[in-house]
């Protein structure tokens, strides 16, 4: 008999939404940016 998988359930990880359109900004390495009308905002990374 084959055995069933166990599901992953990811936890929901609320994100921030674009000024623009009001959607979920996606979150990149570098950057969150917006699928839907395009805007991006860069991340900084301050070293020191």
């Amino acid at each position: 008999m084959a055995e069933k998988k166990e599901k992953k359930i990811k936890a929901y990880k609320p994100g921030r939404q674009c000024p623009k359109c009001g959607r979920r900004l996606a979150e990149h390495e570098n950057r969150m940016s917006c699928g839907h009308c395009g805007y991006t905002e860069f991340k900084t990374h301050n070293k020191g």
